[in-house]
């Protein structure tokens, strides 16, 4: 049976810009999970070169090619940035693959860098974003965050980990918007959080602890009821 809840929403924290039960159609995204990785997959190809910039080297080389040691220190290996970098190579390439496969696209480039491997899975994946949202779960090893061995993974869920890759891209190279308390308490049923948040400039009020979400028209309509106690 098809499930009526957008893939996003039936985890524990689901994001915030997630409609829920909300879904587009045949899709099994909604429509504000189907913008937001229309807007973060393009992006991938600057958040594997941008985080390999972060990545500081163990040790110089001369013109000759011969590594050498500094006299210092060497600088500790940032193992997330390199563990993230891999993951999207992986995410991104795979994907793409499986799209070649199922509509017989032209085959991914052989012996070339990972920027340009990710470089080709992007270019095919970006204009394909609902395409791969209807891809059914197809065999996959060693995918990522999983503790299974071999996993089936949708097309839907794929697009979630795009997403989420970029997402964890930000905060590393400091492009993450600044975010401000609001005063008062959720008003979800039984909630009650004084963990209003909104993002400079956004038009969204959140619950950091249910991820509630609002207007922030309704929020600034409503006033003084949030600083009461939530309904239990």
């Amino acid at each position: 049976m098809t499930s009526s809840v957008c893939l996003a929403a039936q985890v524990d924290h689901p994001p915030r810009h997630c409609a829920g039960a909300d879904l587009d159609g045949p899709l099994p995204l909604c429509r504000p999970c189907l913008d937001h990785a229309t807007q973060a997959v393009p992006l991938l190809v600057h958040d594997y070169r941008d985080l390999e910039q972060i990545i500081p080297k163990p040790m110089s080389q001369w013109s000759d090619g011969q590594p050498r040691g500094s006299g210092e220190p060497p600088i500790p290996m940032q193992l997330h940035v390199e563990a993230l970098q891999a993951e999207i190579w992986w995410l991104t390439t795979c994907w793409a693959e499986v799209l070649t496969d199922v509509h017989h696209l032209a085959d991914p480039p052989r012996h070339v860098r990972r920027g340009f491997d990710v470089q080709w899975a992007v270019q095919l994946l970006t204009p394909r974003i609902e395409v791969l949202a209807r891809v059914p779960a197809v065999p996959m090893l060693f995918y990522p965050h999983t503790a299974d061995t071999l996993s089936a993974v949708t097309g839907g869920q794929g697009l979630l980990d795009l997403a989420s890759a970029h997402d964890r891209a930000r905060p590393m190279l400091g492009l993450t918007e600044p975010t401000y308390v609001l005063p008062g308490r959720c008003q979800a049923k039984g909630c009650g959080a004084a963990e209003l948040r909104v993002a400079d400039g956004s038009d969204t009020v959140w619950c950091d602890r249910c991820r509630a979400v609002m207007s922030r028209d309704d929020y600034d309509r409503l006033g003084n009821v949030f600083l009461r106690e939530a309904a239990a």
